[in-house]
């Protein structure tokens, strides 16, 4: 995927990794994990999924994944955070960054480079 570094963690969840793998908008809760310090982001709070109750058992304090853009955490190649969705599931992702460009060059859209298969189906145990 191709996305704009400007773009906030919970959007980034919401607008681009969620359908781009076919799950239902807002239906589960997720967090995003940074390797380097153990920082988390969930919106804690802020969502309604259906799991959100067990969010206490996963995460214990995180940051607001609607203050902290992308290019904050994913700031050169190799970069890499985790992207936990569905909290009783627990789809473990590992979404590393590939190329930083410019400005310039960014769109600030999201595009779909390259892909095989597909995420598993929601509830799909």
């Amino acid at each position: 995927m191709r996305v704009s570094g400007g773009i906030n963690l919970g959007m980034f969840q919401d607008k681009v990794l969620g359908p781009v793998v076919g799950w239902t908008r807002n239906y589960h809760a997720y967090y995003f994990s940074d390797f380097t310090d153990g920082s988390l982001w969930c919106p804690i709070g802020k969502s309604s999924a259906i799991d959100m109750m067990h969010v206490s058992m996963h995460v214990t304090d995180a940051l607001d994944p609607f203050e902290t853009k992308l290019h904050e955490i994913m700031k050169e190649p190799g970069a890499r955070i985790g992207y936990t969705y569905d909290l009783g599931d627990q789809f473990e992702h590992l979404i590393t960054c590939t190329k930083v460009l410019s400005a310039d060059e960014s769109t600030g859209a999201a595009t779909v480079l390259a892909g095989a298969m597909r995420c598993p189906n929601e509830d799909g145990h």
